[in-house]
């Protein structure tokens, strides 16, 4: 019953002119993510599949409408495991807002980079974990100027850090050295002063990196180094 009745609401939507369309999409919208908090995802699936059929992306509401339709679609293919799907979804949100600047570029392919990661490590899919090392490296590193925008410049080789940490994790081969590479890269710019969360942050995941190194000459050297870089972390994650 609830499958036919979201498909009939999808037909219905796609039949709506132009001029009524931003009003449906402001109805359909929190009905597709009451399906989807109450784990109906083929309905939600198909509610939010009907906001993709919008025709007036030039309004201001229905554009956000849909692009926030897009975004939780691919929290159900996180969800469902399918890389393909959400591949396919946040190519819809490129067309959207192609005419986004540098940032909001940047920003979709750490968030299509961070869906991979998540289906990589919840499905125990190493090639996606892969994917998103390629994407974070190669595509969203290059969009990022440490000289314009120094915090986002770390927060994606931190990023980097972890997808190559998990990597290494489970494809038993060690990423551990590229990963403790990019933290210290991060670290020149996410200073205790400029940002006391993330440094503690990346500087725990150094220590974790530094544990994981596959370098038996230098491994009393990285117990230490690890060891001093969780004590440094600990100066701002106080048990308070």
């Amino acid at each position: 019953r609830l499958k036919t009745d979201a498909a009939d609401f999808s037909r219905k939507f796609a039949q709506l002119a132009p001029s009524g369309q931003r009003a449906r999409a402001l109805e359909i919208s929190p009905q597709a993510q009451d399906a989807f908090d109450d784990g109906r995802l083929a309905d939600a699936e198909v509610l939010y599949e009907s906001l993709v059929l919008l025709r007036w992306r030039d309004h201001k509401d229905a554009l956000f409408a849909l692009v926030d339709s897009v975004k939780l679609r691919t929290e159900i293919a996180v969800l469902r495991g399918d890389a393909a799907a959400v591949d396919r979804t946040w190519a819809e949100i490129d067309q959207t807002q192609s005419t986004l600047e540098t940032h909001g570029k940047w920003s979709r392919r750490m968030g299509h980079a961070h869906d991979l990661l998540r289906i990589g490590l919840r499905f125990r899919k190493v090639e996606e974990i892969h994917r998103a090392i390629l994407i974070i490296r190669d595509e969203a590193l290059p969009l990022t100027q440490r000289s314009i925008v120094p915090l986002d410049w770390a927060a994606t080789l931190d990023a980097l850090g972890r997808a190559q940490l998990k990597y290494g994790e489970l494809s038993l081969r060690s990423h551990a050295a590229d990963a403790a590479t990019s933290f210290r890269r991060a670290l020149e710019e996410r200073t205790i002063e400029r940002s006391p969360i993330d440094w503690a942050a990346s500087r725990h995941s150094l220590a974790e990196a530094l544990l994981s190194i596959d370098d038996d000459a230098n491994r009393l050297t990285n117990i230490k180094e690890a060891i001093e870089n969780f004590r440094l972390a600990l100066k701002v994650r106080t048990r308070e």
